[in-house]
């Protein structure tokens, strides 16, 4: 059975935020609820967040806080090929967290501020603002750090940042963090998602296959969660035409089977082959789900040395 976001039809693109082309979002506190993340964590992760806490504090002078960042959101509103790719410069960051880490971050910041330099520092010069502190880093990034509603935003653009904490003391959500989910009606236990329209303009270092792909796109939105002990992702890309949803969808199940074909490693043969990819009308539409128990035995079959 299709899930929900498949069953919508066209993505609700009215709904971005204003000056948006694309968003992502992830519910990093609920991704730590999930049944996947605490048997992830018990058996590969908890030696590695431990030493980070301890690098952290050494470096720092502080303790990191348990799950301190509670949900993260990015957007932007011209076209992106990777997540490396400079973004422009309406792209901001949104980071919901908790009071502990407000506190940290505080002390990082002044910190920083107040240590003598050298070649190697970053310069970070505090902005005087009505809002929130907001922070200068090497004259380039601007940092607001509110402690009324403990949120964090990074971005280029001070008077862009200065009304999103507007909109956090106003309580207008619509662009903050776990509302995203909401907003796009996304299907039940969505954690993260990515919803953008007209951005992929550019192949990038892409194969023949996926920048046609691209091409022929015109959006796409994306949800991975946990329901029913079952984690699942749902892919939606829209195309012009229902001819065009067909050429990609017969070209991603090729690269589907080409991968099944060409896969050395047996853990990797279940996870791909429980793709289920279809067209309707002008979307291509992408399923793929499986019980959290036989994820594990895939991951740790893969950590087997």
């Amino acid at each position: 059975m299709l899930s929900p976001i498949l069953q919508a039809g066209t993505i609700p693109w009215s709904e971005l935020p204003p000056e948006a082309k694309w968003s992502i979002h992830i519910d990093v506190e609920g991704i730590t609820r999930t049944s996947l993340y605490k048997k992830m964590y018990a058996t590969h992760l908890e030696e590695k967040m431990n030493e980070l806490a301890k690098e952290f504090a050494e470096k720092t002078g502080l303790a990191m806080p348990d799950h301190g960042l509670l949900s993260m959101t990015v957007f932007g509103d011209l076209p992106k090929t990777s997540l490396e790719e400079k973004g422009d410069d309406n792209e901001m960051m949104i980071m919901e967290i908790s009071p502990e880490l407000t506190t940290s971050i505080r002390g990082m910041l002044e910190a920083a501020m107040n240590k003598d330099g050298d070649d190697t520092d970053i310069e970070i010069v505090q902005i005087r603002a009505d809002q929130a502190d907001m922070f200068s880093i090497e004259g380039e990034i601007i940092l607001a750090l509110d402690e009324q509603t403990n949120h964090l935003c990074v971005g280029h653009q001070r008077e862009h940042i200065t009304k999103q904490i507007e909109r956090f003391r106003n309580d207008e959500t619509s662009t903050s963090g776990r509302h995203l989910l909401e907003t796009f009606k996304l299907p039940k236990g969505t954690l993260a998602c990515f919803v953008g329209k007209d951005i992929f303009q550019k192949s990038g270092k892409l194969s023949p296959q996926e920048a046609r792909i691209l091409q022929m796109t015109k959006g796409a939105a994306l949800s991975m969660g946990e329901s029913d002990d079952r984690f699942f992702l749902d892919l939606v890309l829209v195309t012009d035409s229902a001819e065009t949803a067909l050429q990609v969808q017969r070209i991603m199940a090729g690269i589907q089977a080409m991968a099944v074909l060409t896969v050395q490693d047996p853990a990797w043969f279940q996870l791909i082959q429980a793709f289920d990819i279809r067209s309707r009308q002008e979307n291509v539409l992408v399923n793929w789900k499986m019980p959290v128990d036989d994820i594990m035995k895939s991951i740790d079959a893969l950590y087997k040395p």
